[in-house]
């Protein structure tokens, strides 16, 4: 009998191990300003989690910025604004620069 509960709570651990959050929490960033990620195959999951934490603060979001880190992330970085905010204006999207240039002037 023992060994039957040993098992099973094994397997519910191994269960609920493997069923975590696929994207990571929301985490404050500054005022109004948070950031999330979560790996390439969740990125609408996690635009939809944000658009949904900004509506719950009765706001809506606007992004701020998103990329990708060296580990196979998806970032972004966003605000949760009330519509009427004079910030929340669209937004012309820039390329993340991906080259660096060391200026060695001296």
């Amino acid at each position: 009998m023992k060994i039957k509960i040993l098992v099973s709570m094994v397997f519910a651990f191994m269960l609920f191990s493997c069923a975590r959050d696929p994207y990571r929490g929301i985490t404050p960033f500054g005022p109004d300003t948070y950031t999330s990620s979560a790996t390439p195959k969740f990125r609408t999951a996690l635009l939809n989690r944000a658009n949904e934490f900004c509506k719950s603060k009765n706001q809506v979001i606007m992004p701020i910025n998103e990329d990708t880190t060296g580990r196979g992330y998806y970032v972004i970085v966003f605000r949760c604004l009330s519509p009427d905010d004079p910030d929340y204006v669209r937004k012309d999207w820039e390329q993340s620069p991906n080259v660096v240039i060391e200026d060695k002037r001296k």
